[in-house]
This record gives structure tokens, C-alpha cells and sequence, in this order.
């Protein structure tokens, strides 16, 4: 332990020098700042205490304290104790303001030695805050690098599934970064409008990666003009391959068809659907009839759907229970019959009203469940759909291709590959409508290649305190260690002759030990870790694994349909 001493005479010093040769001490005595920097600079030292004597004539070691602090010890932070000759309240203020503590001469020798213990035990203390703390930022840092990736990929893959008209209007307020709601609209090829409204138990990111595979189901099956029963059918095999047991979503899915007048709706767990004629009257009420999606096996899912007769000007509302459930500043929450009793107002402000009552009304307090309103307006004319929004793209004959990515441990060390293998699919035909998908999957068969192959890492981590933490820091470290091995990353894009869609086959390989990949595609499902393989597989058409876990081969199907929307 190094000590260092600012005294005022040569009897002081040599009097803490006695003290300090009895009990052992590295002390060492100065009688000037000057003499302090010359000692630093010949025989620079990690300082572990600092006493300064404090006189009533002469109080300058306060301010001195600050100048050795930032001049002499940089970023070592030692305890500072002032020796005070005198009982002045303005001097024990000034010592816990600019130091840690002060001691009174005389002092014995044991309460020297116990004031350095005292204060050692409390230096050791700030020392290990201050490195959690550091490692708590490192961590914040990473987590809001990642949440920014994947908000930005989120927002572009919800943005795909709205068509925007005239006859929509929607609000999404989600309550963290990432929306548990969700909220698709389609054409079908009659011209009929598609919607989806539904609320994934909980929210934020969980919520929201959970509801990624019934996207391209309901966008893919409502092109195809297929029924909503069925659309909800195999929402409901998409969601109960993935979602854990604690987690389902309620849904509300609509077919508005315009040359018939007619509404389709099958709703499971959700609030009632709100039909408003054009002179203000609540026609109907829709309510759910089903339990919600995921809950129940595909031989006990009913597809039974609920008809509504039309008339020019009816308006229908759908929305999530978070807005009925928000709470005032006094914790009352609004509940179904105030919530229902804002749609007395005129038919074209009732949508305005109720953003602006919920907005007041939860005023001063936190949001705690996610958002979705969306208002349908049905007309019987033959041009009430209108898309805004540019879906149709000429028809173009796309060209088989391959590529190739070879990385070095170099490379991997330095370079995001995912983003940049994904760039490269920015302009390939019939490719971009589907980089969210082809994303998450490099992604995942990316990171499992990384983590399980070259750095084997250990996934159980995760389960101890600190667990999430912990993996990534050394996850981290193993990969700024890493200087062997490779990872190979192989992209193919045909049409086959018997297929109207694409064929996308996606190779990852890697020079590592391999992994179980059979033990990990078998685990817990309540985990909150350990689900990327299983992702894949809902995302992708095919997936196998080869040579011991070494290599990745998956099978995308591109539906070239997707922007081939009748208008």
C-alpha cells in the first residue's frame, strides 16, 4: 500500500513517519506540492492514500488535494484524509467535500491504522462499483446497438404489411422500443381488403419477435384470396410451432369485400369489433368468439367466422386491450363502458376523439401496455380502394445467381457480415421484399457458427445470475482473442422448372469443433434464450445440419407474388 503526506512542519511529518514505522507502513512525507510532482516523476506510483494537514492559517490543502488528484494519480482514484489540528465545523464540511474523510491530532497509532483500514475497505468498495458500473455501461451500449439493428429492421418489415388508403386510418403506440401489437393490411385479388389486428401476451421485444411469422402467412394467403378461417388456421400453426406455452396471441382478422358488401371477421381473445353507421348509430357489436391464436391444436381450432352486412359509410373500429386498460394519474382504469362511450360523438371525429380523450386522460402517467386503433371505412363505389402505396412492379425475368463470402478470423473480428452479405441482396430481383426473413436467418445460423463453433461458447451461462451479461462479455473477449478458423458464406438464387416462386438456399460453414445441434433444437420452450434454430425453421422452408454441426444448409421459398398485387 503506497501513502503519501502533505505536512505543514518537519515535526509533523516525522511524528506520522513514527507513527507509520510502528505499524509498518510505505509512508512517504512531503512539505510542498513541488516536491510531491518531483517524487511522482522520478518514481511514478499507484497511490493508494493521501494525508494533507490542515492548519487554521493555512487551509490551502483542500484546493491542493484537487491538483494532485488531477495532476499526479490521473485515473487512480486514492481515498484523501485531512489531518485537522482544530474542532471547526467549516473544516469537517470542506473534508468530506473535497475528500473522503479527516482525522484529529493527536492520533494514536491504532487509530491511524484503523482509519486506514476503514478507508481501504471503503476505496476497495469504490474501486469494484466503479468496475461494475463500467461493465454496466459496455453492457448498456451493446444491448442499445442491438435494440437499434433490430428496431430498424422491424420498422421496415412492419412497414411492408400496411397498404395506406383513403378508407384506413391507424394509430400504433407501443410502450417500449419494440410493439407487441401488431397491425397488417393486404388486397386480395378481387380487391378485397385484408386486416389484422392482433396483441402478443406481453411486449417489447419478446412480444414483437413472436408475432414475426404471421406477417408473410397472412400477406402470402390473403394475395391468394384466401378465406380468413383459413388465414387464421395457419396463423395458428405458425404461432403454436414457435411461441413458448405462456405466450399466445389474440387476433381480430377481416376480409372487407367491397362488391359484396359484406365484412368476414374471426376474432380470438379480442375486444369487440365496433360497427358505426354514417348517421352515428352502433349497429353492431363483434364479438370474439374464439379462443386466441396459438392456444389450441390445429384438430381443435375453429375456423367458424362472423358475417356483417355493409352499408355505404359504416365505419369499423378495431383495438387492442391496452387501450381500454390504461390507467389516470389516480390508477383508475378506463375500462370497456367509458372506453365505448366515446363513439357517440359524429361518425368522422370519433377516431380524433378517442386519441385525444386516451391522450388526456393518461396524462402524467407511464404507458404500460401497447397501442393499436385502426378505423375501416366502407363505400360501396367501385374505386373505395385506392392504394397509395406503390405495390405493383413490373414483371421482370430474374436470372439465376450465386455468391460467395470467405471470412478470416481477421475479418471476423472486424466486420458485421450479416449487414454486409444483406446489402448485397439490395437490388436483386424479387429478393428485397423479403430481407427481414433472409436477415434473421444469416443472422441466426451466423451467430450459432460464431458462438458454437469457433468460440464455443456455453449457452447455460445464460441461466446464472447475470447470466445475459456475462455471456456476452465473454463472448466478447473470445472473439477479440480469435486468431484461427473461418466462416464460409454461400447464397444461391434460382427459379426451379417446376416452381413459379424463387429458391433461395442459404450455406454457412465453419472451420470449429461443431455443437449439438439435435440438443439444441430440442430445448425448453419456456426458455427465454436458445430459440434461433427454432426461428429459422418457421422462416424458412427447410433446414439441415452437416458435419457435426459444421454446416448450415437452409431452403428459402421467395413468393415472387408479393408485389404482383391486382389493382
Amino acid at each position: 500500500m503506497n501513502i503519501i503526506a502533505l505536512e505543514k512542519s518537519k515535526a509533523c511529518g516525522d511524528s506520522l513517519k513514527s507513527h507509520a514505522a510502528l505499524l509498518s507502513l510505505d509512508l512517504h512525507v512531503f512539505y510542498s506540492y513541488t516536491e510531491i510532482q518531483n517524487w511522482a516523476k522520478k518514481k511514478p506510483l499507484n497511490i493508494d492514500f493521501i494525508f494533507i494537514a490542515i492548519s487554521q492559517s493555512d487551509d490551502s490543502g483542500f484546493e491542493t488535494s484537487l491538483k494532485i488528484r488531477k495532476e499526479i494519480v490521473g485515473n487512480n482514484s486514492p481515498s484523501v484524509i485531512f489531518l485537522l489540528k482544530e474542532h471547526h465545523d467549516e473544516y469537517y464540511i470542506k473534508s468530506l467535500k473535497y475528500g473522503d474523510g479527516y482525522l484529529l491530532k493527536p492520533f494514536s497509532s491504532d487509530l491511524l491504522l484503523s482509519s486506514i483500514h476503514y478507508y481501504s475497505k471503503l476505496h476497495n468498495l469504490n474501486y469494484l462499483l466503479s468496475q461494475k458500473n463500467q461493465k454496466l455501461m459496455e453492457y448498456q451500449k451493446m444491448v442499445k446497438r442491438e435494440h437499434d439493428i433490430v428496431e430498424a429492421i422491424f420498422t421496415k418489415h412492419c412497414k411492408q404489411y400496411l397498404i395506406s388508403s383513403k378508407n384506413i386510418k391507424f394509430h400504433i403506440s407501443p410502450a417500449s422500443v419494440f410493439n407487441g401489437d401488431i397491425l397488417l393490411s393486404a388486397q386480395g385479388p378481387s380487391g378485397s381488403l385484408y386486416l389484422a389486428v392482433g396483441d402478443v401476451t406481453g411486449h417489447g421485444l419478446p412480444a414483437a419477435i413472436g408475432a414475426l411469422p404471421v406477417y408473410s402467412t397472412f400477406r402470402s394467403m390473403a394475395a391468394e384470396g384466401k378465406n380468413i378461417g383459413s388465414i387464421a388456421a395457419e396463423m395458428n400453426n405458425d404461432l403454436r410451432g414457435l411461441l413458448p406455452g405462456n405466450m399466445m396471441m389474440a387476433a381480430t382478422i377481416m376480409e372487407l369485400n367491397f362488391l359484396k358488401g359484406q365484412a368476414m371477421i374471426w376474432s380470438g381473445g379480442m375486444p369487440e369489433v365496433i360497427i358505426i353507421d354514417e348517421d352515428g348509430n352502433n349497429t353492431q357489436k363483434i364479438t370474439s368468439r374464439h379462443a386466441p391464436l396459438s392456444v389450441l391444436s390445429q384438430e381443435k381450432f375453429r375456423k367458424d367466422i362472423d358475417v356483417v352486412n355493409l352499408k355505404n359509410g359504416d365505419r369499423l373500429y378495431f383495438y387492442t386491450d391496452g387501450i381500454e386498460e390504461c390507467r389516470n394519474k389516480d390508477d383508475i382504469i378506463l375500462g370497456t363502458d367509458q372506453f365505448q362511450s366515446l363513439f357517440t360523438v359524429k361518425p368522422e371525429k370519433i377516431f380524433n376523439h378517442i386519441l385525444k380523450f386516451h391522450k388526456e386522460y393518461t396524462k402524467d402517467t407511464p404507458q404500460i401496455d401497447d397501442i393499436t386503433l385502426a378505423e375501416v371505412i366502407y363505400e360501396d363505389h367501385c374505386d373505395a380502394l385506392q392504394l397509395l402505396t406503390e405495390q405493383h412492379k413490373p414483371d421482370t425475368i430474374s436470372i439465376p445467381w450465386e455468391i460467395e463470402f470467405s471470412l478470416s478470423a481477421d475479418a471476423l473480428r472486424k466486420t458485421d457480415p450479416v449487414a454486409q452479405a444483406v446489402n448485397f441482396l439490395n437490388n436483386a430481383v424479387d429478393i428485397d421484399a423479403h430481407q427481414d426473413c433472409i436477415s434473421t436467418i444469416i443472422s441466426e445460423l451466423y451467430n450459432n457458427s460464431i458462438d458454437h463453433g469457433l468460440l464455443q461458447m456455453d449457452s447455460n451461462i445464460k441461466d446464472r445470475e447475470d447470466g445475459f451479461m456475462n455471456y456476452y462479455l465473454e463472448r466478447k473477449k473470445k472473439l477479440a482473442q480469435l486468431d484461427t478458423g473461418h466462416i464460409r458464406i454461400k447464397i444461391q438464387y434460382s427459379i426451379p422448372e417446376d416452381m413459379s416462386d424463387g429458391l433461395l438456399k442459404i450455406e454457412i460453414n465453419d472451420s470449429g469443433n461443431g455443437f449439438d445441434y439435435e440438443k439444441t433444437t430440442a430445448i425448453d420452450k419456456t426458455q427465454v434464450y436458445g430459440r434461433g434454430i427454432e426461428l429459422i425453421k418457421n422462416l424458412s422452408s427447410d433446414l439441415q445440419y452437416a458435419d457435426n454441426g459444421r454446416t448450415a444448409r437452409v431452403s428459402y421459398i421467395v413468393d415472387r407474388s408479393r408485389y404482383h398485387i391486382m389493382q
